[in-house]
C-alpha cells in the first residue's frame, strides 16, 4: 500500500475511455437543454407542432425570437389573417330581424356587408359609427380589432342607457374574460351562446376556414323572450 501511495504523484493520469466521454458531453449538453427549457419553456424544437410556430416568434409566449423583441398584442379575432372585416352569415341577419321585426340600423358596416343585413341605415369605417346617432333596432357585428370592438360595445351600452335606441342584437367573440364582454353583459336583457364557431363571410363572398373562437349573440331591449325565440336555433338562449 506504501508503494502504492508513494507513486500517486508520479502515475500518469488516464484518460476517460473515448465512448464514456462522449456519453457524458451528451448528457452535459442534453442537461443544459433541461435548463434553458425551464428558464424559456417555449423554446422551439424539431418536435414543436406546427401551429405553435408562426413566423419565428414563439405564439405560446408572444415573444420574437430575434435580439430586438418587440412586445406583442393578441387581441380577440375569428381568423388567423390579420383582416379584421367580416361580414355576418344571412342565417343571424334573419333570427334579429325576426326578433326586432326589422333592423334600421348597423353601426359599423359597409355596403357589401347591408347587401345581407337590410339594414335602413348604417355607418362605414369611413363615417364612423362610433361617435354619430343611434336609432330604432340596431343589428351589430363590429369589427373584432380589440380597441374598436371595445369602443363599440362601450357606445351601445352607453347610449342604450341613455334611451338613444329601442333594441339591439350584437354578435361578437365569447371573450368572457374581457371587461368590454361583461359590459355588454350588464346591459343586455338576453343572450345566445352560439354553438360551433361561426364562419363570418370574407369579402369575396366565401365563408371563413378557421374561425379561432366562438360567439355569443346578445339582445339588449324590452323582448328578451322574443330573443330567445329566434335565436334558440343558433344555440342556448338564456334570460338575465
Amino acid at each position: 500500500m506504501e508503494g502504492i501511495i508513494d507513486n500517486k504523484d508520479s502515475q500518469t493520469l488516464i484518460e476517460p475511455i473515448p465512448v464514456l466521454s462522449s456519453c457524458i458531453q451528451a448528457e452535459r449538453a442534453t442537461t443544459a437543454q433541461r435548463f434553458e427549457r425551464v428558464e424559456n419553456p417555449f423554446i422551439e424544437s424539431s418536435d414543436t407542432p406546427q401551429h405553435i410556430k408562426r413566423n419565428g416568434r414563439n405564439s405560446a409566449s408572444g415573444r420574437n425570437s430575434s435580439s430586438s423583441r418587440k412586445k406583442v398584442v393578441l387581441s380577440h379575432f375569428s381568423q388567423a389573417t390579420g383582416e379584421f372585416e367580416w361580414y355576418t352569415p344571412e342565417r343571424f341577419i334573419l333570427s334579429a330581424v325576426e326578433c326586432m321585426g326589422c333592423i334600421d340600423l348597423d353601426p359599423a358596416s359597409c355596403a357589401q356587408a347591408n347587401r345581407t343585413v337590410g339594414a335602413a341605415a348604417y355607418y362605414s369605417k369611413e363615417n364612423s359609427g362610433l361617435d354619430k346617432e343611434w336609432f330604432g333596432n340596431v343589428w351589430l357585428n363590429p369589427p373584432y380589432a380589440a380597441g374598436l370592438i371595445r369602443q363599440f360595445v362601450e357606445v351601445a351600452a352607453s347610449k342604450y342607457e341613455k334611451g338613444e335606441f329601442v333594441q339591439a342584437c350584437a354578435l361578437v367573440n365569447n371573450a368572457s374574460d374581457t371587461t368590454w364582454y361583461h359590459r355588454l353583459l350588464n346591459v343586455s336583457s338576453a343572450i345566445c351562446m352560439v354553438k360551433g364557431r361561426v364562419k363570418f363571410i370574407d369579402k369575396k363572398g366565401m365563408p371563413s376556414s378557421s374561425p379561432l373562437q366562438g360567439q355569443t349573440a346578445f339582445y339588449l331591449g324590452n323582448h328578451p323572450k322574443a330573443f330567445c325565440e329566434a335565436f334558440k336555433i343558433h344555440g342556448k338562449t338564456i334570460l338575465l
